[in-house]
C-alpha cells in the first residue's frame, strides 16, 4: 500500500469521524431542546426524595426487580452538586449516555460496514423518537447506562487480550449495576465465549469475564433481589418476542407512528409486523443460499431472546413490548444484528445515495414523534411542578403521608406521574436540595387546566371540606347574603366559617385559589336549613385568597 493511499484513507476516516461528531452534537442538541421544560417525574421522585442516606440498602434495594445502584449514585452526586431545583443536570447525564451509546454503536458498525454506512445506525439511535421516554426522562439513564456499558463490553471483548477482557468484565458489572438489561449482554457474551470454545480457541479460559459479574449479581439477588416471573406467562413468549421484534423494526425505520387516539406511551406495530415477516422470510431464503453467520450475531440474538423472554415472563399491563421505554434497547439489538448480517458490505455510490435519503426520511419521522411526545411530556411536567407547588403552599398543615397522586386525585384530574411521592418525603427533600416546584408566581402563569389541578391538590392537602353541625354557635359575627344570578361569590381569608342554607333552598359550595373557574373543589350539597362549618388554614400564600362560590336559590347566613 502506498503512502498516498494510506493518507487518502486517513482523510476519509477523519471526515467520517468529524461527521459523526456533528451527528452526535446535533442529536444531543435536539434532545436537549425538547427536554428544556421538563421536571422530575415518576420514578425520579424515589431517587431524589426517598432514597436518602448512604447505607447499603439505599443503593441495593431493588426497584421494580432492577438493581439501580448506578443511577442512585449518579443522582446523589448531582443532588450534592446542583440540588433539585433544576432538572437540567440530570437530563444532561441522560443525553450524554444517549450520545455515548450512539458513538459506541458507530465504532462497532464501522469495523463491519465501513465508516460511512456506520453513520446511519448512530444517527437513527441518538434521536430515536419512538424511544422518547428513554431520551426525555432522566430516570432512564439506568437503561442508557446499562446499554452503553454493554456495548463497551462487546467492543473491548474484540481486543482478544487480557486487558480488553478485564475491561469487558468491569463494564458488564457496570451494566448490571445500572439495570437488568445487563443480563442480556452478560448472556450474549457467555454464548459468544462458548461458541469460541467449540471452535477450539481460548474462549473457555476467558469465561471469568462473565463469571465475575454473574457471581456479584447473584450475591445481590440473594440479598436484595425480587423475582416477578409468572409461570402462566409462558404462553405469551412467542407473541411477545414477535411483537418486540416488530416494535424495534418499526422504530428504527421511522414506521412506528400511532393513531391519534392511541396512548402516547406506545408505538404502532402494524408496519413493524410486516417488516418482521419480510425480514424473517429473507433470512429463511438466505439460509438456503449459504448465509454466513458470525459468532457475534449469535451473541446479539442470544441477548435479545433472553431480554424478551424475561420481559414476557414478568409481563403485566403496562409492560407491553410496544411501550416506548423498551424501544431503545430493542433498537440497539436489532441494529447490531443488521450490522452483523451486512458485515463486509460497502455501499456503492448509488446505494449510498439511497441509504442517505432513507436515513433522512427515518430521522424526519422519528424526530417528529420525539417533538410530539415532548409536548405531551412537558405538559405532564407542568402539572407535576404545579401540584408539588401546592404542597409547598400547604407545607404548614399538610400531613406527611399525603400523596398528591392518589385514587381520588387521578380520578378527577388524571395521572401526572407524581407517585410514589408523599408530602413528607418531598418537603424533607426540598429542605436539603431545594425545590423543583412552581413558585406562586409561576403557578399563576400556568394554563387554566393546570391551575385547576393545583387547586384540587391544594384543597386535599389542606383537608378542606364542610363539617355539618347541629346549630350555629352563639356570639358569631354573621350576615345574611342573597344570591345574584343564583350564586354568591366572595374572597375568604384564612379562618373558620359557619354557614346555614335558607330553609327552602339547598346550597353547593365551591372553591378556587389559583384557577379562574370553580371546577374541581366542590363540597357536598348543603341541604335546605342545614348548618356546617369549613376551615381555610393559614398557609404560605397569604396574598392569594381562596374564592368561595355558593350556588343557591335562597339566601345564606354566613358567620366567621
Amino acid at each position: 500500500m502506498t503512502t498516498g493511499t494510506r493518507s487518502a484513507r486517513g482523510r476519509r476516516l477523519d471526515t467520517s469521524v468529524l461527521l459523526l461528531g456533528a451527528v452526535l452534537v446535533a442529536g444531543a442538541a435536539i434532545v436537549a431542546w425538547y427536554s428544556r421544560h421538563l421536571t422530575f417525574s415518576g420514578d425520579d421522585w424515589e431517587l431524589v426524595m426517598m432514597r436518602r442516606g448512604h447505607s447499603a440498602s439505599v443503593f441495593l434495594t431493588a426497584h421494580g426487580q432492577h438493581l439501580i445502584a448506578g443511577p442512585i449514585l449518579v443522582y446523589k452526586v448531582l443532588l450534592h452538586i446542583f440540588g433539585a431545583s433544576s432538572y437540567w443536570p440530570f437530563m444532561a447525564v441522560a443525553i450524554t449516555l444517549d450520545a455515548l451509546c450512539a458513538a459506541l454503536l458507530y465504532v462497532l458498525a464501522r469495523r463491519r460496514i465501513g465508516p460511512w454506512a456506520a453513520l446511519v445506525p448512530a444517527a437513527i439511535l441518538i434521536v430515536l423518537g419512538p424511544a422518547w421516554q428513554d431520551l426525555l426522562w432522566a430516570f432512564q439513564m439506568g437503561f442508557l447506562g446499562s446499554i452503553a456499558a454493554g456495548l463497551g463490553a462487546l467492543l473491548l471483548l474484540e481486543r482478544g487480550d487480557r486487558r480488553g477482557d478485564a475491561g469487558a468484565c468491569a463494564l458488564l458489572v457496570v451494566s448490571l449495576a445500572f439495570g437488568s438489561m445487563g443480563i442480556g449482554f452478560l448472556f450474549g457474551v457467555l454464548v459468544e465465549l462458548l461458541l469460541g470454545w467449540r471452535r477450539r480457541d481460548d474462549s473457555l479460559r476467558r469465561l471469568w469475564v462473565v463469571a465475575v459479574p454473574l457471581v456479584l449479581y447473584g450475591l445481590w439477588y440473594l440479598g436484595y433481589g425480587e423475582g416477578d416471573t409468572q409461570s402462566q406467562n409462558v404462553w405469551r413468549i412467542p407473541a411477545y418476542i414477535a411483537d418486540s421484534l416488530a416494535a424495534s423494526l418499526g422504530s428504527i425505520t421511522g414506521l412506528a407512528g400511532t393513531a391519534a387516539d392511541a396512548s402516547p406511551y406506545v408505538v404502532g406495530l402494524e408496519y413493524g409486523r410486516a417488516l418482521a415477516v419480510a425480514a424473517l422470510a429473507w433470512l429463511a431464503w438466505r439460509a438456503t443460499t449459504g448465509l454466513s453467520v458470525s459468532r457475534r450475531l449469535w451473541t446479539i440474538v442470544a441477548a435479545a431472546l433472553l431480554v424478551w423472554i424475561a420481559a414476557a415472563l414478568s409481563y403485566y399491563p403496562g409492560r407491553e413490548p410496544e411501550q416506548s421505554r423498551y424501544q431503545y434497547l430493542g433498537a440497539v439489538l436489532v441494529l447490531l444484528a443488521v450490522i452483523e448480517l451486512a458485515r463486509g458490505w460497502r455501499p456503492s455510490p448509488r446505494a449510498g445515495t439511497i441509504l442517505a435519503i432513507a436515513t433522512v426520511a427515518i430521522l424526519v419521522s422519528n424526530v417528529g414523534m420525539l417533538r410530539d411526545r415532548a409536548a405531551f411530556w412537558a405538559m405532564n411536567s407542568d402539572y407535576a411542578a404545579a401540584e408539588t407547588g401546592a404542597i409547598e403552599v400547604a407545607r404548614d398543615s399538610v400531613a406527611p403521608d399525603f400523596q398528591p397522586e392518589d385514587a381520588a386525585t387521578t380520578a378527577a384530574i388524571g395521572v401526572h406521574n407524581l407517585a410514589p411521592l408523599t408530602a413528607g418525603a418531598f418537603l424533607s427533600g426540598t429542605a436539603s436540595f431545594g425545590s423543583p416546584a412552581d413558585s406562586q408566581a409561576q403557578l399563576l402563569r400556568q394554563p387554566e387546566a393546570v391551575r385547576e389541578a393545583t387547586d384540587f391538590v391544594l384543597a386535599h392537602a389542606e383537608r378542606l371540606g364542610l363539617t355539618p353541625i347541629p346549630a350555629l354557635p352563639a356570639g358569631l359575627s354573621c350576615r345574611r347574603i342573597a344570591p345574584t344570578g343564583g350564586t354568591i361569590a366572595l374572597a375568604a381569608p384564612s379562618g373558620t366559617f359557619a354557614l346555614r342554607a335558607a330553609g327552602n333552598a339547598a346550597a353547593t359550595v365551591s372553591l378556587r385559589r389559583f384557577a379562574d373557574a370553580f371546577r374541581f373543589v366542590v363540597f357536598p350539597v348543603l341541604a335546605a336549613g342545614q348548618e356546617a362549618t369549613f376551615t381555610l388554614p393559614a398557609d404560605r400564600a397569604p396574598t392569594i385568597p381562596w374564592h368561595v362560590q355558593i350556588a343557591t336559590a335562597g339566601s345564606i347566613r354566613l358567620c366567621s
